[in-house]
């Protein structure tokens, strides 16, 4: 039994709730996504921060269509903030992580797709799930300096907390590893703060 290789993917399952069987952060979820496919492509030097801007030091594998999506965007725009790329073409994002955790086997699409609507799905294993659960429990347990934490398994904790996946991160988890947790959130800049600042003007906006 695996787990999404792609952090995206790891959010995006994380993101579900097996008791109401649907989507939680459903308004916010796409800066989440974003974030987590930049991150991602900044854990594998691919992308990096230059003077706050984001730049392109390699190509993804063509295995990794989320990457590589997100990764052309990049390439062929002009240069942006972390912020911007966290905003932009989220709802494409959302679609190439669902057609990525499809065709992976890890959900079923239960119906077309219909232009108006998003695709419903359903976990083709909840084991899946209950594996990240666990790693995710295991990044904020571990003693393994913060600096030593692998990129990646940073960014999660980051994510989960800044955007208040609650169902994967609840917020007595949160209080009881708050320095652990903000640790890993600092090691996740400038990702993480950008997040933040995409959540915040975004939600300011619909209020």
């Amino acid at each position: 039994m695996t787990i999404p290789d792609g952090l995206a993917g790891q959010v995006f399952l994380l993101a579900y709730d097996t008791d109401k069987l649907r989507l939680t952060v459903r308004p916010w979820l796409g800066y989440l996504l974003r974030a987590a496919a930049l991150a991602d492509l900044r854990g594998r030097r691919m992308i990096d921060d230059q003077d706050r801007r984001v730049r392109v030091l390699a190509v993804p594998p063509a295995s990794s269509p989320v990457l590589w999506r997100l990764h052309r965007e990049i390439a062929q725009d002009r240069p942006r903030t972390w912020a911007a790329w966290i905003r932009r073409d989220r709802r494409g994002t959302e679609d190439a992580v669902i057609e990525d955790l499809a065709t992976a086997g890890f959900i079923v699409v239960d119906r077309p797709r219909r232009l108006w609507s998003r695709p419903r799905f359903h976990l083709a294993d909840p084991r899946v799930l209950t594996r990240l659960r666990d790693r995710a429990a295991a990044i904020l347990r571990s003693t393994e300096p913060p600096s030593r934490v692998p990129p990646n398994d940073a960014a999660l904790i980051a994510i989960l907390a800044v955007g208040e996946v609650r169902v994967a991160l609840p917020k007595t988890k949160i209080k009881e590893y708050a320095n652990r947790v903000a640790a890993l959130t600092d090691r996740s800049q400038p990702i993480a703060q950008a997040l933040k600042h995409a959540l915040n003007a975004a939600k300011s906006a619909a209020s």
